[in-house]
């Protein structure tokens, strides 16, 4: 039997068969439970549980063989990947929590650190940092998941592995499921999954035997781990049966995990017996994936979860049977050194968000973010607007992060909108079909984060006509469900854009229903040197966002900030820098101008000072010149001309006259020259040479 025999016209005939007896009816017929992670939506729109459809597509293709029963194949990565190459569509049951998914690129992480280094940002490349923690939190909220969602009698605890040991990078991160009133996963029975650099291992296993626990704690925890072997040791032939059965092929038992995936005991029976015994610890029933089969599964790896936790179930159930408490083992989940427990969801709130942002790095004052979380709070999307390079972009990046882990959100897609937008970008349009000739509906971007149920960033939105963009969204954006003139590319049916609480009005064999969950959102940014663009926007469109403005922080922020990047300077070239930037904090006064743009000048600074340093004089003309200057686009002469006053101060003779040639050649505007007789200062400028 293998699902590789299988083809596209016996899954149709399973299909049929299940629209004939109905759900419940197919599923009882051939023995299985309900999908929670992938079901197969078919032509009309209609879900079918992806594992209980190939199990009975068997029978129609190998009909002397029959219809594959549940403990014979993985409903995971191996369904997904063969319905998916037969041409089917596999997703997520509409109404289901969103699960999600690990990587290739997850395996690719730990492979640039094969030598535990510190974990400081100067030590990783560029976002390893924060593909760690991201790593970790999804992790977290797959083990979260799968103890919510388990088939045993006992309640179950998540936890997951923290991604530095001792302040340095680990070369693997972990997650697990375990019985809560063991106390510590260390000393119970769980089941895990372990991502490395060689892929992922599942496995139900025994935990190591050891925890950082004080000494009573310890004795208590050893004493639960005892009894466990003790329990193991009895398992009866007919859970033994059991248990067998219903194990999904490719799982081998094992010594220990994070061992080669050779079986090293041939039988249950072989397996149970060394772990129950003095060496058992760590103890394993398991499957490894390769990092590309980790990135087939997808979200399916939720599924190899739990069809391995519901193999195991009669083990789990047997081993903390119900109505047993274990009083003596109150408080023992004291965590590791480089362990903890899982945190309930963070707050989407402001203080959270200022912490977040204050651990990035951010300095903005808290009533900006107090107006960013009332806004998203109380149903607005949102636009941040003000200078260049006062971080609006990262403020919107970890806002919709804390959505995320606050469970407002499955992710956020970022975007740069430009000049070109039209509803094809954004909502979407037809292009030439991939299956033959004629043409079908391709989504954008914004109906796709819609599906996703991921929110929307969209970066310098001024530079979009964003009334042209949107298009029909304005209708949805108001709370309003809208019929695109468009057939979904899988479904063939009319594409509704609705209001969450009123998708069930349109019938799923009638429309492919995009659902906006109540909580969606878009968060915008514009820079306010172009603020009178944003009067171009319609007020139909502008009473759908809240404006908020982040604001530049004060000179000593600015100074605090560029202080980072002078520590390794020697002390005289470091004062030299900062004493150049402090000068230049001048143009300030004339336009304002974000901290990044000074960040960038000191990291100039730093690397220009090295070895032989030129003059200040030198310097400053160079910072001003390469990163100052164009932020001034359109100043007026009376601007120009209070520049050049203030910068050929700070250059001195020698580079003076370069400072005039400058201005006048890059801004168009003579510093010489005073302003004509009547005009205002901050009229059009003078052009006379």
């Amino acid at each position: 039997m293998a699902i590789a025999d299988i083809d596209r016209d016996a899954v149709l005939q399973a299909i049929g068969e299940a629209r004939s007896l109905g759900r419940d009816a197919f599923l009882d017929r051939y023995g299985f439970a309900r999908s929670r992670t992938h079901v197969v939506v078919d032509d009309e729109g209609n879900e079918h549980d992806s594992k209980a459809l190939l199990g009975a597509a068997h029978g129609f293709a190998v009909p002397h063989e029959g219809p594959l029963l549940p403990h014979q194949f993985s409903g995971g990565a191996a369904t997904v990947g063969r319905l998916t190459a037969l041409g089917f569509q596999v997703s997520q049951p509409a109404h289901a929590p969103a699960v999600p998914a690990l990587t290739a690129g997850d395996c690719a992480l730990f492979s640039r650190y094969p030598d535990k280094v510190p974990f400081k940002e100067e030590n990783l490349e560029p976002g390893d940092k924060e593909a760690f923690q991201e790593l970790r939190l999804r992790l977290q909220r797959l083990a979260q998941w799968l103890a919510a969602t388990a088939p045993v009698h006992t309640e179950l605890k998540a936890h997951a592995s923290l991604y530095s040991a001792n302040g340095r990078t680990v070369r693997d991160l972990w997650s697990c499921v375990f019985p809560e009133r063991a106390g510590n996963k260390s000393y119970a029975l769980q089941v895990a999954i372990i991502v490395s650099e060689n892929g992922a291992e599942v496995t139900a296993c025994l935990g190591a035997g050891t925890s950082a626990l004080k000494d009573e704690q310890r004795q208590a925890a050893e004493r639960e781990l005892t009894r466990l072997k003790g329990r193991l040791a009895g398992f009866g032939a007919a859970e033994r049966e059991q248990l067998t059965a219903a194990l999904p092929p490719g799982y081998t038992f094992r010594h220990r995990w994070r061992e080669d995936a050779n079986a090293d005991f041939d039988t249950l029976d072989a397996w149970l017996a060394h772990a129950a015994s003095p060496e058992g610890n760590g103890a394993g029933i398991s499957r490894n994936l390769s990092p590309q089969e980790l990135q087939d599964a997808g979200p399916g790896i939720a599924e190899e979860l739990a069809e391995l936790l519901a193999a195991v179930a009669p083990l789990f159930d047997h081993c903390y049977p119900p109505g047993e408490g274990t009083p003596a083992l109150e408080d023992l989940d004291e965590p590791a050194q480089n362990e903890s427990p899982i945190p309930d969801a963070p707050r989407f709130d402001a203080e959270t968000l200022e912490r977040r942002a204050r651990d990035a790095g951010l300095l903005i004052d808290l009533p900006v973010y107090r107006a960013v979380v009332a806004a998203l709070a109380s149903g607005k999307h949102l636009i941040l607007t003000g200078p260049p390079g006062t971080a609006k972009t990262t403020l919107a990046e970890l806002t919709a992060q804390l959505a995320q882990a606050a469970g407002l959100a499955a992710g956020y897609v970022p975007t740069t909108a430009t000049a070109d937008w039209t509803t094809y970008e954004t909502i979407g349009g037809l292009r030439p079909r991939t299956d033959g000739p004629g043409l079908q509906f391709r989504e954008g971007i914004l109906l796709s984060a819609l599906r996703e149920r991921r929110w929307l960033i969209i970066d310098e939105l001024n530079r979009a006509n964003f009334d042209r963009a949107l298009g029909q969204m304005f209708t949805v954006l108001s709370g309003q469900s809208v019929v695109l003139p468009y057939q979904g590319a899988h479904s063939g049916n009319p594409v509704v854009i609705t209001p969450e609480a009123q998708s069930g009005s349109y019938d799923p064999g009638a429309y492919d229903t995009v659902a906006v969950p109540a909580d969606w959102r878009i968060i915008a940014t514009m820079n306010v040197f172009d603020k009178s663009l944003l009067f171009e926007m319609s007020f139909a469109l502008m009473r759908r966002f809240a404006f908020v403005e982040v604001p530049a922080p004060s000179d000593t922020h600015y100074r605090q900030l560029w202080q980072r990047h002078l520590t390794d300077l020697p002390a005289e070239a470091a004062a030299q820098c900062s004493t150049v930037l402090d000068g230049l904090l001048g143009v300030r006064t004339l336009r304002e101008i974000g901290p990044a743009t000074y960040l960038d000048m000191a990291r100039f600074a730093a690397q220009y000072t090295r070895g032989t340093a030129g003059s200040a004089q030198e310097l400053t003309y160079q910072l001003f010149y390469s990163f100052l200057l164009p932020q001034l686009e359109g100043a007026d002469q009376a601007t120009v001309r209070q520049l050049y006053t203030l910068v050929a101060q700070l250059v001195g003779s020698e580079h003076k006259g370069a400072v005039r040639r400058t201005l006048h050649t890059v801004l168009g505007v003579n510093p010489d020259t005073a302003p004509r007789t009547g005009q205002a200062a901050d009229g059009p400028a003078a052009l006379e040479l």
